[in-house]
């Protein structure tokens, strides 16, 4: 028979749990609000520094269009695998490797496609620059 004076335990224990909770709830959202001061202000992002200057929206704008296009080349020479093991032949066409992707492969910064003379080889080609087999040319993506 249990201990009467055990009665109970579980049920503070399981307040104590809840308050604990609570408490870092609430501590959780005044550090992302920002702080206590109520004004609503979006709090200061300090900036990042490189030795050749610091970081604009513009050169974060380069940087994403260069991880994109390797990320799609990528996504595009895995496809190819993909489609061959499926087919027991390589992609001819961009239609053939883009049904396997959920993102296009082009952007208005570059264009991922199949080499028309080479199936399963992918060429990249960014405005303003020849096209190129492989992800070379990524690296123009970003302007």
């Amino acid at each position: 028979m249990p201990d009467p004076r055990d009665r109970g335990t579980g049920l503070i224990g399981l307040l104590f749990v809840l308050l604990v909770l609570g408490v870092a709830g609430a501590a959780a959202l005044i550090s992302l609000n920002g702080g206590t001061t109520g004004s609503g202000s979006i709090p200061h992002v300090p900036s990042i520094t490189t030795p050749s200057g610091q970081f604009g929206v513009a050169s974060d704008i380069s940087a994403a269009a260069i991880a994109a296009c390797q990320a799609n080349y990528s996504a595009a020479s895995q496809t190819i695998t993909l489609y061959q093991a499926e087919h027991g032949q390589l992609p001819t066409t961009n239609a053939e490797v883009q049904s396997y992707l959920k993102d296009p492969l082009s952007t208005k910064r570059f264009s991922i496609s199949i080499d028309g003379a080479h199936p399963g080889q992918l060429q990249v080609s960014v405005p303003g620059h020849p096209v190129s087999d492989g992800p070379s040319n990524c690296a123009f993506a970003g302007g």
